[in-house]
C-alpha cells in the first residue's frame, strides 16, 4: 500500500508540474516591437532566436526582422500589420536559386505551447501563395492543413480538429497578399513547433502578431490526477480502519 501511495503522490505532483510549466511566459503576442530593423541580417543567417522562440528557413535562405509594409510594398498597408515582422527568405529573388521551401517556428526550449492566431503575408510577382501548415509535438505530426491559399479567405479543414479560419487583411488588389489565421482546431493546442511549406519558387513568408498560449493539459494527465486522489483516499481509509482500539486500565 505504501508503494501505491507513493505512485499516487508522484502522479499528482506531475500533474501540478505540467500545469505550472504550461503557464511560464504564456500567453503573449509576439509583434516583434522590441526588436530592431534588420535584426539578424548582418551577418545573414537562416535562423533567428527571439523572445524564447526560434524562427528558421531551409536551403540557403536568410531570415530577419524588417518593417513589413515598406519591405513588401503593398499598395495600401496590411490591415493588421504595423511595424516589424519576421521575414524569410528576405533575400528572395523570385526563383528557386536559394532552395527555400519551409519556414519553421519552434519553442526555444522544446516545451509545448498552443498556437492561437497570427498574421501572414507575402509579396506579389512570384513567391508561392499556396501552403501547407503543419504542427508537431516532438517527432510526431499532430496537426496539418494543406492548400491554404493566401489569396482566399475562408475556413480550412472545416469541422476537423486541425481547423483554421482565415480572414483577408489586404490589400486586395494583387500588389501583395495577407491573411489573419485563427487556429481554432484542438490539434494546435499542444505543439512545440509549426511549419509553413510550399513547392515551386522560393518562399517569401512574413509573420507578425503571433499569439502563443499555454499548451492544453493532456487528458491522461488529468486522469492520472483523479486516479491518484482515489488511491490516496482508499489508502487513508484502510489506514483508519487499522488503528488499534484504545485500551483502558483494569
Amino acid at each position: 500500500m505504501q508503494l501505491c501511495r507513493t505512485a499516487a503522490l508522484v502522479a499528482i505532483i506531475c500533474w501540478f508540474g505540467a500545469v505550472a510549466q504550461a503557464s511560464i511566459g504564456l500567453p503573449f503576442t509576439e509583434d516583434f516591437s522590441s526588436g530592431s530593423e534588420g535584426y539578424n541580417s548582418t551577418p545573414a543567417s537562416g535562423s533567428l532566436s527571439f523572445n524564447g522562440f526560434d524562427y528558421s528557413v531551409d536551403g540557403n535562405g536568410v531570415i530577419a526582422l524588417y518593417n513589413v509594409n515598406p519591405f513588401i510594398g503593398p499598395s495600401t498597408p496590411f490591415a493588421n500589420i504595423d511595424g516589424l515582422g519576421v521575414i524569410g527568405d528576405y533575400t528572395w529573388t523570385g526563383d528557386t536559386s536559394n532552395n527555400v521551401h519551409t519556414f519553421t517556428v519552434a519553442s526555444g526550449n522544446g516545451s509545448a505551447f498552443a498556437l492561437s492566431s497570427l498574421d501572414w503575408a507575402t509579396g506579389n510577382g512570384g513567391p508561392p501563395t499556396i501552403y501547407t501548415i503543419t504542427g508537431y509535438r516532438g517527432l510526431t505530426q499532430v496537426a496539418q492543413i494543406a492548400d491554404i491559399d493566401l489569396e482566399a479567405a475562408g475556413t480550412y479543414g472545416s469541422a476537423t480538429s486541425s481547423e483554421i479560419f482565415a480572414t483577408d487583411i489586404g490589400p486586395g488588389d494583387g500588389s501583395a497578399y495577407g491573411l489573419n489565421l485563427v487556429f481554432s482546431g484542438s490539434d494546435w493546442t499542444n505543439i512545440d513547433r509549426f511549419v509553413f511549406s510550399a513547392t515551386g519558387n522560393d518562399i517569401l513568408v512574413v509573420l507578425d502578431n503571433i499569439q502563443y498560449a499555454p499548451a492544453a493539459i493532456p487528458e491522461p494527465s488529468v486522469a492520472a490526477f483523479a486516479v491518484g486522489l482515489a488511491v490516496l483516499a482508499v489508502a487513508g481509509h484502510r489506514r483508519f480502519r487499522r488503528q488499534p482500539k484504545p485500551t483502558t486500565a483494569g
